[in-house]
Parts: C-alpha cells; structure tokens; sequence
C-alpha cells in the first residue's frame, strides 16, 4: 500500500506481519474519550481491510458543504518551468455541464488564463470548488501574490474543498492507493484514453492545433 512508509513497513515486519491479509487481521481504529472517531488520521489495518474484503469502509462522517453550483477544478503544469498551462473546470449549475479549457501558449500567458478563470468563477454568488490534491490550492495562493485584488482569490480560496483530504481521513476503498485514476477504476469509470495524463493533453493540443492550421490554409 503507498500510504505505508518505509518505517512503518519494518516496524509491521517485527510484528510478523508481512501481508495485507495480516494487516486486516489487526484491530480498528479506537475512540477517543469522547467516543467519536479520532480523524486526519489514516488506518493501515482498515486499508488492508478494505483491500481483503473488496468493500468500501467509511470511518467518521465526512463533512461535506452543499452549494448550488459545484464546480470541479484541475491544474496542470510542465515539471521543467512549474508553469501551470491549462486550467480544466466543470461547472454544474440546476443539473447541467458546463466544460471549461484554459490554456496557456506560453509561461506569459499563465495569469491570463488565470484571470479567465476568475472571472468564470466570481460570476456565481454561492459556489464549492472541488480539487483532488494540494496543488491546485498552492496554485492559487501562489497566483493571488501577483494581483492587486486579493480578495477574489481569497474568495475562492475560502470554498476549495479538497476531496482527497477527505478521502484521507474518512473513506477506505479497496485500492493500493489514493490516486485518482485507481479509485475510478474502483468505482466503475474509466479514462476515454487509457494514456489520458496530463503530459499526454499537451501531445492531443499540439496534434490538434496541426490539424486546424492545416484546415486553415485549404480554406484560405
């Protein structure tokens, strides 16, 4: 399981348990004195659990704010620069989609798209942004020193949800990790691309931009 370090994967070893059905074997988690579940903590025994009995466990009761739109955000960024080059968003408003690209030509164009995204935002008056993971959260803080109405920023910062912290701390699927794409395996859904990845959306843009200059010169 990718949640288990190193230490702690000797520490079960001097235990003799060196499996995952060895692990589910061990009991869960405890109460505090309070008598409800301790949280922000993640329980390797109801990982493996999970893992042996192909079902999903939720400890606690996750906390979860409804708005009228919920909007679902993804960043991606190149690892050589940092720079973010396209920012994804479905927007669901009285059960319709709407898809949002964003995409930066280059490292210049970041606070454009930036920008974009805030204005496509800051038009709802009640909103949850969903992200999966940390980055999308250090993205906008990062972006929100470079303009001069922090408030905008520190709006949507204020209704950030991210899902996988609480994945973390309440929901155990079946599955040897977090990671996104191994949860919707687990749940039934698939990519439409089986290489779909971030770096991947940069080879289908160029390929596609290739297509649509090639279409423009016929018809000039």
């Amino acid at each position: 399981m990718r949640s288990l370090g190193v230490k702690e994967i000797k520490n079960y070893a001097r235990k003799g348990i060196l499996t995952v059905t060895q692990l589910a074997q061990l009991s869960g988690p405890e109460e505090n004195e309070a008598g409800s579940p301790k949280q922000q903590k993640r329980y390797h025994a109801l990982q493996a659990l999970a893992i042996r009995d192909k079902r999903i466990y939720v400890f606690g009761t996750p906390e979860l704010k409804v708005s009228p739109v919920a909007i679902y955000l993804d960043v991606e960024s190149t690892y050589e620069q940092g720079a973010v080059y396209l920012i994804g968003m479905i927007v669901v408003e009285n059960g319709s989609e709407t898809r949002y690209s964003l995409w930066a030509d280059n490292q210049n164009q970041e606070q454009h798209i930036f920008e974009q995204f805030l204005a496509i935002v800051n038009q709802y008056a009640d909103f949850s942004i969903f992200c999966y993971g940390g980055y999308e959260k250090e993205f906008l803080k990062r972006m929100g020193n470079v303009l001069t109405d922090k408030n905008l920023v520190d709006n949507v910062l204020s209704r950030l949800v991210n899902t996988l912290s609480l994945i973390y701390s309440h929901i155990y699927f079946p599955t040897y990790s977090n990671g996104l794409k191994d949860i919707g395996r687990c749940l039934g859904f698939s990519w439409t691309e089986a290489d779909a990845s971030g770096i991947q959306s940069m080879v289908w843009r160029s390929r596609w931009e290739s297509v649509e200059t090639r279409i423009g010169r016929r018809n000039s």
